[in-house]
């Protein structure tokens, strides 16, 4: 901490240095809002025409620039019209509204997203515009985007294209809502947001805005930490395009092109979005090839409906790092910190052993409907089909063989070359002379979904108050399977987990010792079906110096699972043979009865017991499994004066738990000890708002209650941990200073206290559901893992030239411990040790941004350096035996990178 509070100081005081040279300019100030509901617009471009030169609006609306007498500003904003104004010097303060292009197509994708507003809307929130996005991006991974704002933290994890990580207020994302235009995109099974299937995402973002605690969005979403709500261009007003181009390190590229028609005489508007990114990747072994795309056609259909169908994806394939490794395994391999243990050599090539390729698009139609001038209906109809899976080596899983404890591979059957990498050209030869067929073999974990839902929305107006009513239906089927996809050398792989009996590891439907082949699944092969049906209700009431809202949800969620491993299918040859031996039993049973043969009787029974009861027999459809939940929440806003507001907001919630902790282990059995998840939380800030500064100070506490954990103990018995507790509090603290026209600094601090409060029992239950025993969890006052519990940031943008502007961002991370599963500690031995605490650790980002003209073009070149200094930090770990370093797994961040862009807008 006395570190970081050096270096904050020196940034501290580096900040005066440019207000020295600009001590004497005067420029003009204002505002800019929405004119359909004056509500003020971040991210607007403010530029005097014929130039380049210009400047922002910033989270508030607000803007400063210095310019002459005669001067015509030019206002531009998504979705708005393009506003001119001549300065003519009679005032310094210059305020102006936006039209909408299309108002009735704008106040849709408002009304459906859930976007909060400054100084009305009581939550806490930080919006990032598109101009922060395309200039500080780079090869970072989307979230990271977010890494300065309050109680965020958010890694490349692996390090691999895509598959980076973002915690909020210390939860993961399976506890975070995230949100694309309204439409809810966490995974209806386990609640996770895969980033690399919005890889492209970035290229069309018209707004990102981060609602930390319970936020703005009325639906029924699982916003324990936040939510993060991703507003996507609708219709670009403006006829024309542009073109990018960017490289960087590793053989980073990215390209793209985006064509727009503006609005056409006839009603229509469409916009389409083109690009590609490919490259090796910082971590070795990590190269990628990803594509994006992104359609929207819009129709005005008259003054009263619209029509608008979106289309948006991005099909992609990366090889990635896994799994974690200890320190000194990185100390010691040539290759530091980009070492990446799943590299393989096959055929004298590097070949990666763990892969990711998939495709996920989204596709939505949305009406809106101008009822009355006060009252409106908007409804989305959209549909998700996913189709990919991961790449991974595995081995037979039986008492025979010896396994290595970092590769999970039989010893026998692998060997690592001297650089420590999986030598494949050994397992070849070892396949292809055993006889037994193919020890180890390459297989994908296929992991796909058919997701459909409706999102409906009425919203009336009558004098300040607004309601607002809708319905939320959601279905989903998830296809869980893997599948061999290269035998390496062997002529078959041998499927002898039958006959051991591993869980989730068998097929009952083909023969023990099966000789498979190339296609043939294996392990497990399963469907999860996920039914959804929710209403959601709102009243607000609006004035300039208050505003509250109270709103209330309904929801119930609806599990199945069909498994087509472990139960007898309903025609097998198999099951209808024991059906008719089980009938035969009872008959035999029944005729012992009748002859008083007590022995002849028991042995009929038990055999008919023994049939019936085998695991096989159940049935490979599971029963629904209904969770009904209900959410309220309300909040008041008050505006002091123009300057300074206090808010506070309350709100409870339950939530249904996720898909895998309704079942009994893999089976279809149902999980008697699944409960609902409780969630309160409350907040109170302050705001302040000046012609050159802005500034948050958020407090905020959130219990959650009877978190949904299982702990699977094998033989089909399962351990629910029930009356799991957690306490999430902290402040947050952040600010905008703007001291001279050119110069921006901007910065925060958050320090959270999150921990798990109370030690507790969990009961175990066998396969016929039957509670067996119980075991003690010490769980209490844990610190809670895999986020930094203190976070601090400071960025400076100058304008060193016209049209010239570098930016500097420093953040700083400390408290962060080491992930691990708290349902696993059941020692008395280490009640109340936590996870070992990482190194505190800071990294440095440098930024550059020309704007100039090219052939009567606008056009931007942008660089980034991330990790300046090329400081080795680790920034995720996994804890281990001892509770310290020698003992956890850990990835390291990136070490130094940079990316240059080009941009020319036609």
């Amino acid at each position: 901490m006395q570190k970081f509070m050096k270096i904050w100081s020196a940034g501290l005081l580096l900040l005066f240095i440019p207000l020295l040279l600009e001590a004497q300019q005067v420029g003009i100030s204002g505002t800019v809002t929405d004119a359909n509901n004056g509500e003020t617009l971040p991210g607007v471009n403010v530029t005097i025409k014929g130039t380049t030169t210009g400047t922002v609006t910033d989270m508030n609306g607000q803007y400063q620039l210095a310019v002459e007498p005669g001067t015509i500003l030019v206002y531009s904003f998504v979705g708005m019209e393009t506003l001119e104004v001549e300065f003519d010097g009679s005032t310094r303060t210059v305020n102006v509204s936006l039209q909408p292009q299309m108002e009735t197509l704008q106040e849709f994708v408002l009304s459906v997203s859930g976007i909060a507003r400054d100084r009305e809307t009581p939550v806490a929130i930080s919006t990032i515009s598109a101009e922060v996005i395309s200039e500080k991006l780079g090869s970072q991974e989307f979230p990271e985007i977010l890494k300065s704002t309050p109680s965020v933290y958010a890694t490349k994890d692996g390090g691999g294209f895509g598959d980076g990580r973002i915690n909020l207020r210390g939860f993961d994302s399976n506890n975070l809502g995230v949100l694309i235009n309204g439409v809810p995109v966490n995974d209806m099974e386990n609640g996770r947001v895969y980033w690399s299937n919005w890889a492209g995402l970035s290229d069309v973002t018209q707004t990102m805005q981060v609602q930390r605690g319970m936020g703005a969005s009325r639906l029924a979403i699982s916003s324990v930490g936040g939510t993060i709500n991703i507003i996507t261009q609708t219709v670009d007003p403006r006829k024309g395009g542009n073109i990018m181009y960017g490289f960087g390190h590793d053989g980073y590229q990215r390209r793209s092109i985006t064509l727009s028609t503006g609005m056409m005489d006839n009603g229509w508007a469409i916009t389409a979005l083109g690009g590609r990114t490919t490259g090796q990747g910082f971590v070795d072994g990590t190269a990628f090839d990803g594509w994006s795309y992104f359609l929207n056609a819009s129709k005005k259909v008259n003054d009263r409906h619209i029509l608008s169908f979106t289309a948006f994806g991005a099909p992609q394939w990366h090889d990635q790092r896994w799994p974690r490794q200890q320190i000194q395994t990185y100390r010691d391999h040539p290759r530091g910190i980009r070492y990446n243990p799943s590299i393989g050599l096959y055929n004298g090539q590097q070949y990666a052993t763990s892969s990711n390729i998939y495709h996920k698009p989204q596709l939505s139609l949305n009406h809106f409907w101008s009822v009355t001038p006060e009252t409106t209906l908007s409804t989305a109809i959209y549909a998700s089909f996913s189709a990919g899976g991961g790449r991974r080596i595995i081995g037979e899983r039986s008492d025979w063989y010896q396994f290595d404890r970092n590769t999970g591979l039989p010893t026998d059957a692998t060997q690592l070359t001297p650089d420590g990498y999986l030598d494949l050209n050994y397992a070849l030869e070892q396949n292809a002379v055993n006889t037994d067929g193919s020890r180890v073999v390459i297989a994908n974990a296929v992991n796909q979904h058919d997701w459909y839902g409706m999102l409906s929305t009425l919203q009336h107006e009558t004098g300040n108050f607004r309601f607002t009513g809708g319905l939320d239906l959601r279905y989903y089927r998830g296809y869980h399977f893997q599948e061999i996809t290269d035998l390496l050398g062997g002529t078959h792989y041998q499927d002898v987990t039958y006959a051991t009996d591993t869980v989730r590891s068998r097929n009952v439907n083909r023969q023990p010792f099966a000789r498979l082949a190339e296609k043939d699944k294996i392990a497990y092969h399963d469907m999860g079906e996920v039914g959804w049906a929710g209403i959601f209700t709102q009243a607000e009431y609006v004035t300039d110096r208050y505003s509250a809202f109270v709103s209330a949800t309904l929801s119930n969620t609806a599990y199945r699972r069909h498994d087509y491993f472990t139960y007898f299918s309903e025609d097998s040859p198999k099951r209808a043979e024991l059906e008719n031996t089980a009938e035969q039993l009872l008959i035999d049973a029944n005729a012992a009865q009748g002859q008083n043969d007590t022995l002849a009787y028991d042995q009929a029974i038990s055999q008919y017991n023994s049939i019936v009861n085998m695991q096989a027999m159940g049935a490979p459809i599971s029963e629904w499994i209904d969770f009904t939940a209900y959410s309220f929440k309300g909040g008041a806003n008050y505006n002091i004066n123009q300057n300074h507001n206090v808010f506070v907001n309350a709100g409870y919630f339950t939530r249904a738990p996720f898909y895998r902790f309704a079942f009994v282990g893999f089976t279809n059995n149902l999980n008697p000890g699944a409960k609902n998840e409780q969630v309160n939380s409350a907040e109170i800030g302050y705001g302040y708002r000046g012609a050159k500064a802005a500034a948050n100070v958020i407090l905020y506490r959130t219990n959650w209650l009877d978190k949904s954990l299982v702990r699977n103990l094998g033989q089909n018995q399962i351990a629910n941990i029930s009356g799991l507790d957690a306490l999430h509090q902290g402040i947050e603290i952040d600010f905008t200073l703007r001291p001279t026209r050119k110069m921006q600094v901007t910065g925060m601090f958050s320090f959270g206290d999150w921990k798990w409060k109370d030690d507790l029992l969990a009961e175990i239950y066998d396969e016929n559901q039957v509670l067996i025993d119980s075991v003690e969890v010490y769980a209490g006052g844990l610190k809670v893992g895999n986020s930094a519990q203190t976070t601090a940031a400071l960025g400076l943008s100058y304008e060193i030239l016209e049209n010239l502007r570098i930016s500097m961002d420093f953040n700083h991370y400390d408290r962060l411990y080491a992930d691990f599963n708290v349902e696993d500690r059941g020692d008395i031995r280490y009640k109340g040790i936590n996870s070992w605490q990482l190194p505190s650790y800071q990294l440095i980002d440098l930024g550059v941004r020309y704007r100039f003209k090219i052939a009567g073009l606008d056009a931007q070149l942008t660089s980034n350096i991330n990790n300046l200094l090329n400081t080795a930090v680790i920034r995720d770990a996994t804890d281990g035996r001892t509770f310290n370093y020698d003992s956890a797994v850990v990835y390291y961040g990136w070490g130094r990178t940079w990316t240059a862009s080009f941009n020319v807008r036609f």
